[in-house]
């Protein structure tokens, strides 16, 4: 009765209607901008994200996330965000002092867009990290969730974890994790993105009989080949199927269970009188990349093309100005200042590390041993280049020349790895030049690089030309040596205190298990 001459009619005989896709957890502010994954996401029928935002954060402070909730209030679908725990426990602003207090948390917390706490790693918990337990109980009295980091927690630590108010995980790598988790009644998300795929791990969980309703699908971040080759949530829900899950089931895994996670179903995640229209239009439930897409109300997507204008980025210049005061950085600052049993940080897989030591020579002070897989790593603080630390890294592969990012898990730091010390400053010095950025160095020539102008995190590039660029690196690392899969993601994690075991900071090793600091030199 509501149809009139004004009303759009869309002719979906023998289609499917399903709600938009929401992914409950990924990381919207590295490599591109929101309006540039907007578009992807819709094109693959998302349309809902919850993001974390401790990289611009770590970049800017409060500032930087404020400018960035900003920008996502700007686009054509749903775009929450939590918190930035990592940025309150980890981010560093080059004096000893937190990006962000916990004052400044309780300021986001009061935004609309802010849904509650982003990942919070179980050992500062069961630790008894006081600020922070006062600061999740704050986010509970507010009605606001506490997003879960539990990997390697299990029994009496998982409880004491839940207990503290912390409500989901996408850590699970095995059925046995799922089921502990469910019936725990902790929101269970299971990854399967860009960096992890944990689906066919778990997939048995699907013919255990149990209630799902806590148990979801998520991203934890969608690079952009994978974008731009792929697709989203849409193909995550495809391998879903895939694996075993019935397609209802897949689709509630991936629309009414993360909105009911967030307290947002009353807004998305299924097709009802009062809710947002969203709704993606299917072929089939074999083939979830939809033909049509409408987002808040408006047909964002018709026969499979964007049918919408995508709001641009704006970013103050002075965001485009971190790294102006850098100096020029030389061999001698990348030296090693030590010689006999070394410790070094040795790469299993993309992700994982162990401890391992080398009787370092005096010769070794200023270049690693390719030959033997051992090469020069150093984390320089983006807000003060005078806090910084080599260290060495062995299972990265390079022959010769380095690599540096100014983007790196949990800290946003410089990172870099290298065979000499002089490749290490050519490196470092292309990233401070393109104010932020990934550099690929060697024999005096930049083999690859993409700029990240925006805070050193993001481009302001197309999602294309990002993914171009982030495959020419990925092969100029495989070029000078690197066996690894995917070596730029060994690189970024070197600094990520969320798994075992060996780590680096601007002020030295982080031992994860132990959870202490400890030398370059072992004593």
């Amino acid at each position: 009765m509501r149809v009139g001459p004004n009303t759009r009619v869309i002719d979906a005989k023998g289609m499917f209607l399903i709600p938009g896709f929401i992914d409950p957890h990924t990381h919207c502010d590295t490599f591109q901008t929101p309006s540039e994954i907007s578009c992807f996401a819709l094109l693959h029928g998302t349309t809902a994200i919850i993001t974390e935002i401790f990289s611009i954060t770590n970049a800017l402070g409060l500032t930087g996330a404020k400018l960035f909730l900003k920008q996502l209030k700007k686009q054509a679908l749903h775009i929450f965000a939590v918190a930035p725990t990592i940025s309150y426990l980890r981010g560093n602003d080059g004096h000893g002092h937190r990006v962000i207090t916990a004052e400044e948390m309780r300021e986001l917390l009061k935004e609309d867009q802010i849904v509650g706490m982003g990942e919070v790693s179980w050992p500062y918990v069961v630790d008894y990290h006081e600020e922070l337990l006062e600061l999740i109980g704050h986010t509970l009295s507010l009605g606001k969730y506490v997003e879960g980091h539990s990997a390697g927690a299990r029994g009496r630590k998982l409880l004491a974890y839940l207990s503290a108010g912390v409500g989901s995980c996408h850590e699970s790598t095995s059925e046995d994790e799922v089921w502990e988790k469910l019936r725990l009644g902790m929101w269970t998300f299971i990854r399967e993105g860009s960096i992890r795929k944990e689906l066919p791990g778990v997939k048995g969980i699907a013919q255990k009989g149990i209630d799902l309703r806590r148990l979801g699908l998520a991203s934890d971040t969608i690079l952009p080949s994978q974008l731009v080759k792929e697709g989203y949530m849409d193909r995550v829900v495809e391998r879903a199927i895939d694996m075993g899950f019935p397609p209802m089931q897949a689709l509630q895994m991936a629309t009414i269970n993360p909105a009911q996670r967030f307290g947002l179903e009353r807004i998305i995640g299924g097709i009802a009188p009062g809710r947002s229209a969203d709704i993606a239009i299917i072929p089939d439930l074999h083939n979830m990349q939809p033909l049509w897409v409408i987002a808040r109300g408006k047909v964002a997507v018709e026969e499979g093309r964007l049918a919408l204008p995508l709001s641009k980025d704006k970013y103050p210049t002075s965001v485009r100005q971190v790294f102006a005061r850098f100096p020029v950085f030389v061999s001698e600052g990348f030296c090693l200042p030590v010689k006999g049993k070394t410790r070094v940080i040795s790469i299993e897989g993309e992700v994982f590390t162990k401890e391992d030591y080398i009787e370092l020579s005096q010769e070794m002070r200023y270049q690693g041993d390719p030959q033997k897989d051992i090469l020069l790593s150093s984390v320089i603080n983006r807000h003060n280049p005078q806090r910084s630390f080599t260290g060495l890294v062995k299972g990265f592969g390079l022959k010769c020349g380095g690599v540096a990012s100014s983007i790196s898990f949990d800290t946003s730091d410089i990172i870099a790895v290298a065979a000499t010390a002089h490749d290490m400053a050519a490196a470092v010095n292309r990233v401070v030049e393109l104010g932020g950025g990934i550099v690929v160095h060697a024999q005096g020539n930049v083999l690859a690089e993409l700029s990240l102008p925006i805070a050193g995190v993001e481009s302001d590039l197309s999602l294309e030309k990002i993914a171009i660029r982030l495959e020419k690196i990925q092969k100029a690392l495989w070029t000078l040596g690197s066996r690894l899969l995917n070596p730029l993601l060994a690189l970024r994690t070197l600094t990520y205190y969320g798994v075992p075991h060996l780590r680096m900071a601007d002020d030295g090793y982080y031992h994860v298990s132990r959870g202490e600091k400890v030398g370059l030199q072992h004593n």
